[in-house]
């Protein structure tokens, strides 16, 4: 079957054969180093807390742990940046395929730091991340597409930001299959409210924007410069274009949803709006909050 309408198509995950990395590390327990060995080696590669590393399995553990997030499973974008830019340079700029990024930002993470915790707010960020990876597996094989894509958690932002990037050929249809499907999605997950302890299953949802950067137009871009100066600029140029639709589409529901606000009249439709509101949290003006609760209780108090 062609690339096209194979039914069998397993997306591949660029940055997992980095785990290669710990399995190796595990392989020096063979040489029976003492322990001090291990605790050396840790403050050379400027690891926290050299003192904790004592074995193999410790200081591969620490390895692991300064590439990954573990709030998402995610790779921090410094780490993988290097790795991108060689898939970049292999895949668009010396190849025929196309890049796509998406970024997203979870609605809410201040609500539900608010009202369940930090532990448990941090369960909500891990259950959307999974859930994203989730969704591209489904579209890659529901499209037939090949698809090679990292995860990453966007450099300088909250482990709640975070961003793919994707390759393979004539992907503009598969991209937007992909972003109508997590933008108009949500995960779940059951956490424990902070004061009475009562478990509840909020709708986990995010901010979306993405960008395709098509080889054709790729090529265009970087004429006249360097090799080492192109995926760098391909990749920077996505990202930023990608993030400004994120937050534009933000910006145009929050403007929606305060629009509703100042034109609801009957209680019913004010109360149904309150979902939204928990979602923009602190992205709504206090001046707009406090006209909603004073709205809400002057249509009660009318329709007792």
């Amino acid at each position: 079957m062609t690339e096209e309408t194979s039914t069998d198509a397993q997306p591949k995950d660029l940055l997992n054969d980095l785990s290669v990395v710990g399995n190796a590390l595990l392989q020096i327990a063979q040489f029976n180093l003492p322990s001090n060995a291990f605790t050396f080696l840790a403050a050379l590669a400027h690891y926290p807390n050299p003192s904790t590393i004592v074995s193999a399995e410790s200081f591969a553990r620490a390895g692991h742990d300064r590439l990954y997030n573990p709030k998402t499973e995610f790779m921090f974008e410094k780490n993988a940046r290097n790795i991108i830019l060689g898939e970049i340079s292999k895949r668009v700029i010396n190849g025929t395929e196309d890049m796509v990024i998406c970024e997203t930002d979870m609605n809410n993470l201040k609500g539900l730091n608010d009202k369940f915790g930090e532990l448990e707010a941090d369960k909500a960020i891990l259950v959307y991340a999974r859930w994203i990876r989730m969704q591209l597996d489904e579209i890659s094989k529901e499209s037939g597409k090949e698809i090679n894509y990292a995860f990453v958690n966007v450099d300088g932002e909250g482990s709640d930001s975070m961003k793919v990037a994707f390759f393979g050929s004539n992907l503009y249809q598969f991209s937007r299959d992909f972003i109508n499907q997590v933008s108009t999605g949500h995960a779940q997950v059951e956490l424990k409210t902070k004061i009475q302890n009562e478990l509840e299953t909020p709708e986990i949802t995010g901010g979306w924007g993405f960008y395709v950067m098509k080889n054709e137009d790729a090529k265009k871009l970087t004429q006249g410069l360097s090799e080492e100066q192109k995926p760098g600029i391909l990749y920077v140029a996505s990202s930023q274009v990608a993030k400004d639709r994120m937050l534009g589409s933000k910006s145009f529901n929050e403007a929606n949803l305060i629009n509703q606000i100042l034109n609801v009249e009957q209680i019913s439709e004010l109360s149904a709006l309150e979902e939204q509101i928990n979602e923009f949290g602190e992205r709504i003006p206090k001046v707009i909050l406090d006209y909603y609760f004073s709205k809400k209780k002057e249509l009660t108090e009318k329709s007792s």
